[in-house]
Order: structure tokens, then C-alpha cells, then sequence
């Protein structure tokens, strides 16, 4: 009988950031990241607990065994430490692809989420996937500033997880007619 083929995901290097497979060594950072209320006001909207945290890793890992999808840590270079999460992942029960993210306060305001997201859409993208979305509540200005940067183009407000989000996108054909890479 032959064995499948297990994906093995990549590491992704940018200018100051490391982005990693997501491990179960990242628990504690994970934990740290959604307990603090500012962060997790527009993902969870409440602190999550450790088993929370522990449930999310394990399924996160296999995101990878799916193409053009996977969970990173982000890691800034110096001083190589922790600073956040990004994922490709099947968006609920569609074939569409979402883009998702979270950074620890302490990075805020530098520019490594846009970093560490133009990296991930490049990647997913030369992976083959024809489009990838992203959500984020209205009130998230940041967070649907990240996208715009990154070349995602804003489509309206969805019901996203039973609140009204502002829904973005980017696809193959974009990222071809910008001429350059994410």
C-alpha cells in the first residue's frame, strides 16, 4: 500500500521576520498573545483558556496537510522572539481560502503584520490558490488597513461567524497585474 504524501510546510523569510510551522512548542506564546483583551477584542472576543489554546494548535499543525495552506509562527529576526500567528485554511465549509492573523501588543504600529501578510498571500498564491479572503470586524481599522496594503481588494460587508465584517480578497490575476511580488 502506498503512503500519502505528507505536505511539509515551508519557512518564510522576509527582510526582519522568521515565519514558521505553527508547533505545539508555541502553546505558551499562543496563550500569552489571547489573553490579553486588546489583542483578541476583534478575533475571540474574550481570553481564551489554555485547553482553548492546546485545541487550536493541534488543529492549526494540519493545516498544511492541505496545498497552499499552513499556520506560522511570526518571529521577529533580533531579537528572535515570538510576536504573532498567520494562516492560509479552508474558510468554514467553502472551498475559499482565508487569510487569519494576530500580533502581540508589544509589535503593534511597526509594520510586521503587513510584512508577515504580503509573505503568506505571496506563498499561498505561487502555491496555486486562485483566491484568498480575509475578514475583519469594521471597527478593526488596523487590521483592514494590513489588507489593503497588502493588495487585497475590499468586497462588501459579510456575515462572518455572526457578525457583519468587512470582507476582502486577492487572486492570481491581481497579484500578475500589480507586476511584482506581494
Amino acid at each position: 500500500m502506498a503512503q500519502q504524501k505528507k505536505t511539509m510546510l515551508a519557512t518564510i523569510e522576509t527582510e526582519r521576520l522568521i515565519l514558521r510551522p505553527l508547533t505545539p512548542a508555541d502553546e505558551e506564546d499562543l496563550y500569552r498573545l489571547w489573553s490579553d483583551p486588546n489583542v483578541v477584542r476583534y478575533t475571540s472576543l474574550v481570553s481564551l483558556t489554555r485547553e482553548q489554546v492546546h485545541d487550536f494548535i493541534e488543529r492549526w499543525i494540519h493545516y498544511g496537510d492541505h496545498p497552499g495552506h499552513g499556520a506560522w509562527a511570526i518571529v521577529v529576526r533580533d531579537p528572535r522572539v515570538f510576536a504573532g500567528y498567520c494562516f492560509l485554511r479552508f474558510l468554514f465549509d467553502t472551498s475559499d481560502t482565508e487569510l487569519g492573523y494576530g500580533l502581540a501588543q508589544a509589535f503593534w504600529g511597526r509594520g510586521y503584520m503587513s510584512e508577515a501578510v504580503q509573505a503568506v498571500l505571496a506563498w499561498g498564491l505561487d502555491r496555486g490558490l486562485e483566491r484568498i479572503v480575509a475578514a475583519a470586524m469594521p471597527e478593526n481599522i488596523a487590521s483592514w488597513r494590513v489588507m489593503e496594503k497588502c493588495g487585497m481588494r475590499f468586497e462588501g460587508l459579510q456575515d462572518y461567524r455572526g457578525t457583519l465584517d468587512r470582507f476582502y480578497a486577492i487572486g492570481r490575476a491581481a497579484k500578475k497585474q500589480q507586476g511584482r511580488l506581494l
